[in-house]
């Protein structure tokens, strides 16, 4: 009985690698869009500033096109703060 119990386990898991590979192989596409948003700041950095004034003078010009994306979501969560901000102060 332990000789088919360990047959059939062992045929499964082969199996089931072989599907775990072939779902990882598809994903690859949807990494493109997850790398848009890195891909924004890199082309416009280099448009206006050369690669030694970029760190310094890029990053808020890259910030603002981009980020506003991002803290737009965020600002909209501090209004509803803001009426703690105002019990604290009073």
């Amino acid at each position: 009985l332990n000789a088919h119990k360990r047959k059939q386990p062992c045929l499964s898991p082969p199996q089931l690698q072989q599907q775990q590979y072939k779902q990882p192989c598809q994903p690859p596409p949807v990494c493109p869009t997850p790398k848009r948003p890195e891909p924004c700041p890199p082309p416009k950095c280099r448009e206006p500033c050369p690669p030694p004034k970029c760190p310094q003078p890029c990053p808020p010009k890259v910030s603002s096109p981009c980020s506003p994306k991002i803290t737009e979501p965020i600002r909209s969560a501090v209004k509803p703060g803001r009426p703690q901000m105002k019990t604290r102060q009073g």
